[in-house]
């Protein structure tokens, strides 16, 4: 009898331990009420109106700038359709050989040892470019002139 007037004590406690038993009539009524809110709360169904103009020709309903700039663009690709190939051509061809590097990469990332040893040829020759190049001044002299002349040789000329 102590252990069962304790128990008792601490579901009290707790908040009243077991629920009660309600009639299945009970129960079924406060299903129906919380359908009926759900139902209630429901939002009405979007009803959206369509201007036979917007379907016509959906570029002049933008915005009037955008507008112009978009018809300014697109009669600039009409006029230069090589350059703009040349420019696709291009990002295209850096999107393949990013994916062929790191596709690469990661199977080299595999292969037991060899990133560890990749990584160490990389800080000895970052080592040895340092020591050969930026350590003494007559070197950095060196090296800033061979930069100078292939900047100059990229852009043409020194004279702009």
């Amino acid at each position: 009898r102590g252990v069962a007037r304790l128990r008792a004590e601490a579901e009290a406690a707790m908040g009243g331990g077991r629920p009660e038993r309600q009639p299945q009539r009970q129960k079924d009524e406060r299903a129906k009420k919380t359908v009926e809110m759900k139902e209630k709360e429901r939002p009405e169904p979007l009803s959206i109106e369509v201007d036979d103009k917007v379907l016509a020709d959906p570029v002049e309903n933008l915005n009037p700038d955008l507008n112009t700039r978009l018809q300014a663009f697109l009669e600039d690709v009409a006029a230069r359709p090589d350059y703009y190939a040349r420019v696709g051509g291009v990002l295209g061809g850096s999107a393949v050989a990013f994916a062929t590097i790191r596709a690469l990469l990661a199977i080299l990332d595999v292969i037991p040892l060899l990133p560890q040893t990749m990584e160490a040829v990389g800080l000895v020759y970052t080592f040895w470019f340092v020591f050969r190049l930026f350590l003494f001044p007559k070197a950095r002299k060196d090296l800033s002139e061979k930069v100078d002349d292939v900047v100059v040789r990229v852009r043409g000329s020194d004279t702009g």
